[in-house]
């Protein structure tokens, strides 16, 4: 394997060595890894050596990787899909797979928690337009935030005093 070294901090470093130390930090897509190394100056041939070893051997799976991913934005930051796939794309995923980990969620689960994001702003007074486009900057499609807008409509129309006929008196 390819023992290309780069100085950092005063030491050198491999090319294997400073790929599993960035790994050891946290899971790295093939691309951001690719894009980490060439900056630190190792030479291209030798990072692609490297990724093809990492690769070969499980230490690197973009798949896994995409899952994780996918999963942590949606329970931390309660994003939908089209938001998710363009944060893949952007971190160098290939289009195939950043729209399949996006797809990943039923229509029901991505309704269910566009509902509970709008829920949390409409308790707090926010407007129709404020909330759909806060959805829409999530990241859900149309379809989905037209769904919980009417439905936020009905609830609103079904706990609003009666109105007062005026005539009738």
């Amino acid at each position: 394997m390819p023992q290309g070294r780069s100085a950092v901090a005063g030491e050198e470093v491999s090319c294997l060595d400073k790929a599993l130390q960035l790994l050891a930090q946290r899971s790295h897509f093939e691309a951001e890894l690719r894009r980490k190394l060439l900056r630190r100056d190792y030479p291209q041939t030798e990072v692609e050596q490297i990724l093809a070893v990492l690769r070969r051997d499980g230490v690197i799976d973009d798949e896994s990787v995409a899952a994780e991913f996918v999963a942590l934005r949606r329970r931390r930051r309660g994003e939908g899909s089209a938001r998710i796939r363009q944060e893949l794309l952007r971190r160098g995923v290939d289009e195939d797979l950043a729209q399949r980990a996006a797809a990943e969620t039923s229509d029901d689960d991505e309704l269910r928690r566009a509902r509970d994001l709008a829920a949390a702003r409409s308790g707090r007074g926010a407007e129709e337009a404020s909330i759909g486009r806060f959805l829409a900057r999530k990241g859900y499609s149309t379809r989905v935030i037209l769904l919980v807008l009417e439905e936020l409509r009905r609830s609103d129309d079904e706990s609003a005093p009666p109105a007062v006929d005026a005539g009738s008196r």
